[in-house]
């Protein structure tokens, strides 16, 4: 199960990765990109407690729109997970560096990577279970668009999007140390079984999947949401053979896949871009302009930031492995 443990409020969402200033040109490999490293711990346990203000609300003002027929695969050995599926038929907006799309017979297909952590092998539950993975194939999600339990809430109030409903397995918040008041996720076997992610992508993802990201959430609500997950045991391919990888820096020793054979998809984080998720504002319409009291972004427009590096050629990135491989002990 998830387990759960004292979780205080993000102050903010992300670290830096280096892929926002580099090329998403055919989404080949990236080169040189030396990423943050993980903080460290403060002591046994990954939440470290403050005293902080009440759980926020997350708004969504990013350009991605919600998809149909939507597809995410979520791979244990690569700590990543793969979200397809079709922009509406009217949808004539643009997209970010991040993303991908493609045509076929039913219509535009859009793609986005996630950096997410998995669980721990070898470790316990707080009953005393061992850790696992339950990789299979899920018909949906049950989403909590706003979650928040106790006060300060230990999800930071960020979308819970359960896929395993016996185990309460989901898809949400990074949980994890912080850093000058930052949380951010840790990539790789940490967890207790749920599916990790930045707390930006978790809100993103709930966009993605329809759920309306623009507005003031009750804590009470859930939402059914009829798609496909598929969490597996290897590593993810796209449908051209290629490895799924994703610039952002991994806890512990695990491997990633095989350079020479991987793509590695750009990510973002909201440290670099405020203003596309943001906490509710109190007295702010809710509509697509809402996180612009947010500071501009820190790089260039999310569209055109990779542009200047459209040539580099690409690795992996094997070296965004860090030092620190204890295990969380929440989820």
């Amino acid at each position: 199960m998830c387990a759960k443990g004292p979780h205080m409020r993000i102050a903010a969402l992300a670290i830096v990765s280096c892929t926002a200033l580099a090329s998403l040109a055919g989404l080949s490999a990236l080169s040189g990109c030396s990423s943050a490293q993980d903080a460290t711990s403060a002591g046994d346990g990954e939440d470290i407690t403050r005293d902080t203000k009440k759980d926020d609300v997350w708004i969504y003002n990013g350009l991605l729109p919600h998809l149909t027929s939507v597809h995410i695969t979520a791979s244990i050995a690569g700590s990543t997970a793969r979200v397809t599926g079709y922009a509406p038929a009217d949808w004539d907006g643009t997209l970010p560096f991040y993303a991908q799309s493609s045509q076929d017979d039913q219509g535009t297909l859009i793609t986005v990577v996630y950096p997410i952590a998995t669980a721990a092998i070898g470790t316990k539950n707080p009953d005393g279970s061992p850790v696992a993975n339950r990789p299979g194939t899920y018909p949906n999600l049950i989403v909590t668009p706003f979650k928040t339990e106790g006060s300060p809430s230990e999800w930071g109030g960020f979308p819970y999007m359960e896929y395993n409903h016996v185990h309460e397995d989901a898809f949400h918040g990074p949980i994890s140390y912080p850093v000058a008041e930052q949380w951010q996720l840790r990539r790789g076997p940490v967890s207790h079984g749920c599916s990790r992610m930045q707390g930006e992508h978790a809100v993103e993802l709930a966009n993605l999947i329809g759920i309306n990201m623009l507005e003031n959430h009750s804590a009470s609500e859930r939402v059914t949401v009829n798609l496909t997950v598929d969490l597996i045991t290897g590593y993810d391919k796209t449908p051209d053979g290629k490895y799924v990888d994703v610039d952002y820096p991994i806890t512990g020793t695990w491997a990633r896949p095989p350079s020479a054979q991987s793509t590695v998809w750009p990510t973002w984080n909201a440290n670099d871009y405020p203003q596309v998720v943001c906490p509710l504002k109190t007295g702010r319409a809710l509509d697509e302009k809402h996180c612009q009291y947010e500071p501009a972004s820190k790089l260039s427009d999310i569209v055109t930031v990779a542009e200047a590096q459209a040539s580099q050629p690409g690795s992996s990135g094997d070296d965004d492995s860090t030092s620190d491989a204890g295990a969380d002990a929440a989820n």
